[in-house]
């Protein structure tokens, strides 16, 4: 079992009496809409890939990288949106449990593969990303079962009238 080895996520510390379920906190962003009814009822994996697709399976994907989850909070996900328009993510705690590391894409998948040795799954996957040779920019974390994953806080914002990211559109050239 290869360490995650969080870069920028923030891990949640083992219990007092040893238990560690592998939790970390990081970020979920989608349309306001969808994150609202997460806050009531909790993620559903069912839903993975239905707004922007399933590299790694029918799941709930999570970044460790803010900008990450940005890229998918707004009206239309890795599409220019103005930048006063409202967008959201959610900070959340992910129990990872025992994870199995990726480098390539895992489409069409509905559970982490077995353990090695087993008939059991591992807990969730996570992608690793370009410079560790694997396909993604940044890390990111699926899980495949609802209770392995609490919002913790909702996150509404909007991107500074000077911001130049990928997701804001350029800026008309002064005359």
């Amino acid at each position: 079992l290869k360490d995650i080895g969080a870069d920028h996520a923030m891990r949640v510390p083992p219990t007092s009496d040893g238990v560690d379920l592998n939790e970390m906190i990081l970020f979920h962003g989608a349309k306001a809409d969808a994150l609202d009814l997460i806050c009531k009822s909790g993620f559903d994996p069912r839903r993975g890939g239905d707004s922007a697709g399933d590299m790694f399976g029918k799941g709930t994907y999570f970044a460790e990288v803010f900008s990450k989850a940005d890229l998918y909070a707004g009206t239309q996900p890795f599409r220019p949106i103005p930048r006063d328009e409202s967008r959201c993510v959610l900070i959340t705690q992910v129990a990872l449990g025992q994870s199995c590391s990726t480098k390539e894409p895992m489409r069409g998948v509905m559970r982490p593969p077995f353990r090695p040795g087993t008939e059991e799954p591992y807990d969730s996957i996570w992608a690793e990303q370009r410079s560790e040779g694997g396909c993604v920019d940044h890390r990111e974390y699926i899980i495949f079962k609802e209770s392995q994953s609490v919002p913790l806080l909702l996150l509404r914002y909007c991107h500074k009238a000077s911001c130049e990211c990928s997701r804001c559109p350029p800026r008309a050239p002064s005359p």
